[in-house]
């Protein structure tokens, strides 16, 4: 009987650590993490879905971001935008931000080349004789490539197998991750 009761008490306290070590990992979010949660439960009724997609979103992006030798201000941003997050109704703001968001946005623009805007540029300036690629004299461009512009370029790369022949399914593949892009409109 005393083996019984030991193998219940170790049970017992191995679930206890489980779920404090479960509740450390928690608290281990990013900046840009707790920030799809303010945004979801201010604007979006707390749900999974939405959080999961941002969440998605903002791990895009900060690959983008390191892609484009921007971590610092990815960072920098993030952290601004959790310090000082507010919900008015449904709508979350981030006041005193602008500045960082900015400087994300600049850092993005130059480092355009090495992210998602350039390499969209690049893939539909290949796109010779297509409507696609016969817009204008030069190839197309992204203007500015903003933390919201390299979502929207992730999405439409992620979404169709050819910038120059897209589907209709594709464009709605596109049109839903887009939805996801509204982190990057603080």
């Amino acid at each position: 009987m005393t083996s019984t009761f030991a193998r219940h008490a170790t049970r017992l306290f191995l679930l206890a650590q489980l779920g404090t070590a479960a509740a450390l990992l928690a608290g281990c979010d990013s900046d840009a993490h707790r920030v799809c949660t303010d945004i979801t439960n201010c604007s979006h009724g707390g749900s999974d879905d939405y959080v999961s997609a941002c969440r998605d979103q903002v791990d895009d992006l900060s690959h983008e971001a390191t892609r484009s030798g921007c971590d610092t201000t990815y960072d920098a941003y993030f952290s601004c935008a959790e310090d000082h997050f507010e919900c008015t109704g449904n709508r979350a703001t981030f006041p005193g931000c602008a500045a960082t968001a900015d400087a994300l946005d600049r850092c993005l623009d130059a480092g355009r080349a090495n992210n998602a805007c350039g390499e969209l540029e690049t893939r539909l300036a290949a796109c010779a004789g297509t409507s696609a690629g016969a817009a204008n004299d030069g190839p197309p461009s992204l203007q500015p490539c903003t933390a919201h512009g390299v979502c929207l370029a992730r999405c439409y790369l992620d979404s169709l197998a050819d910038v120059c022949a897209p589907a209709a399914t594709e464009l709605y593949a596109f049109s839903f991750c887009a939805l996801s892009c509204e982190f990057s409109e603080f």
